[in-house]
């Protein structure tokens, strides 16, 4: 991650030769599943970054295809709990289509290839914003909470009270900021 912090030059690095020694130390005598891997991950980066693993009480994990939820997610962590985001598709079509479609490199596409391109990214824009929720049908709800992301914007302290109680730890004010490793995320 690049851009951090308040003038948006900070970084998050680790020494890779230490995650690599982190991550084959705790995999090495188990059975390598995603499950397996995707948690050596996680305990080897915070291994590099001196956070103390028993000082943890949940794991965050970020899946920008929701298809991957009942695929990988579920069935290696049966007890996961699910937030989504869900946003006015009038604010969201827009800077969806520019971020992935207008930003096609015609450099490295001729036309042809970048009208088919633009086009998938309609379809998969609109997909996942008509579709997307139904990935969740048969999973407990008692283990999914939905927030807009509007919400987030107007009222990130009632959000992040109720996100805590959702997850089972303490809320603190920190989590009102949009931060990564406790630097400032654009």
């Amino acid at each position: 991650l690049a851009g951090l912090g308040k003038d948006q030059k900070d970084f998050i690095s680790i020494d890779e030769s230490l995650f690599r020694e982190f991550l084959w130390h705790l995999i090495e005598h188990e059975s390598i599943s995603a499950r397996t891997f995707l948690l050596a991950i996680h305990y080897a980066y915070a291994y590099c970054r001196g956070e103390n693993l028993q000082d943890k009480r949940v794991l965050i994990y970020h899946i920008h295809v929701h298809e991957y939820l009942p695929k990988y997610l579920f069935p290696d962590f049966p007890d996961a709990l699910v937030i989504g985001t869900i946003r006015d598709p009038r604010s969201n079509i827009r800077g969806r289509y520019n971020s992935s479609a207008v930003g096609v490199d015609l450099i490295k596409m001729n036309k042809t290839d970048a009208l088919i391109y633009r086009r998938r990214v309609y379809y998969f824009v609109m997909r996942y914003m008509y579709e997307g929720l139904d990935i969740l049908d048969g999973f407990p709800t008692r283990c999914v909470r939905m927030i807009k992301h509007e919400d987030l914007y107007y009222k990130p302290k009632e959000v992040m009270h109720a996100t805590a109680e959702f997850l089972g730890i303490d809320y603190h004010p920190c989590m009102e900021q949009i931060t990564f490793g406790g630097r400032i995320w654009w």
